[in-house]
């Protein structure tokens, strides 16, 4: 079945929807739909001011757009903290790296996907973890950040894994359209 983009609210799909339609079909309408705002909170506040430290720190990070198009026509599209060509890196801050894992490898693997499919290959993904302290404003406050990360490395996909991958979210985005197709029929 052929996806219509132009029945996704922004003509394509991103993880960050993607995972918020799992999480919870109202809340998907209403950012998507209804346009409400985000909730900030302090963590994704410092979070966003370490990914601005970051970029000014090394000039090689920075949001690195990517987007392909799926076997039946879905548009995904990502914001990479940082690529190469051969490998992804995603920075991730939070107190406990526990809290943050599964998520965020299943960010990378939908990453991988989409450089699958823009290009044919499948690159090398890592998770970089800033440990968050009660002093990391202190810390963003100045031009060089002296701690390291712990980097986990995420395990090479094949290519049967991300075509399955590919599978499911085309299906989410069929549940996605019809969903909103209901809703705006009420």
């Amino acid at each position: 079945m052929l996806i219509n983009n132009d029945d996704l609210p922004r003509g394509y799909l991103s993880f960050s929807g993607w995972k918020l339609w799992q999480t919870s079909q109202d809340a998907y309408y209403k950012k998507y739909i209804l346009s409400a705002p985000d909730k900030t909170t302090e963590a994704l506040a410092r979070g966003k001011k370490f990914a601005e430290a970051q970029e000014l720190k090394n000039g090689v990070y920075g949001e690195v757009n990517i987007e392909c198009v799926t076997k039946n026509g879905l548009k995904l599209y990502g914001k990479l903290d940082f690529y190469d060509g051969n490998k992804i890196v995603d920075d991730k801050t939070s107190k406990n790296f526990k809290n943050i894992h599964k998520r965020s490898e299943e960010q990378i693997l939908f990453y991988q996907l989409i450089i699958y499919r823009t290009d044919g290959r499948i690159v090398d993904g890592e998770l970089h973890h800033w440990q968050t302290r009660d002093d990391m404003e202190i810390l963003l406050g100045h031009e060089e950040i002296d701690s390291k990360p712990t980097v986990y490395l995420c395990k090479k996909p094949t290519k049967a894994k991300l075509l399955a991958y590919e599978k499911k979210i085309e299906q989410d985005a069929i549940n996605i359209i019809k969903y909103l197709k209901w809703k705006s029929s009420k």
